[in-house]
């Protein structure tokens, strides 16, 4: 296989699997967290409270990074599709 062909097949991957963290697992995680945040509204439990508190920042800490990897995946994938290229 040509490095070429090889680099393609590496780009196009790395699309796709920022593709997938993005649709399959950051929106699920998102709305996890905004279930959790609903749920607030039937806790008087203030410990319960800041549990649920904890978990919904700890959902918010988890997107970011997946956001970034993400960002990471696509501008990687952009820097060797322009070296391949040049």
């Amino acid at each position: 296989m040509s490095a070429l062909r090889e680099q393609s097949l590496l780009l196009t991957d790395r699309e796709r699997i920022a593709r997938d963290l993005h649709d399959l697992v950051i929106q699920r995680l998102f709305a996890a967290g905004l279930g959790i945040q609903n749920l607030r509204r039937f806790m008087g439990d203030p410990s319960a409270l800041d549990r649920m508190e904890n978990l919904t920042s700890e959902l918010d800490d988890i997107i970011r990074t997946l956001r970034r990897t993400i960002e990471q995946l696509r501008s990687e994938g952009s820097r060797d599709n322009q070296t391949a290229a040049s």
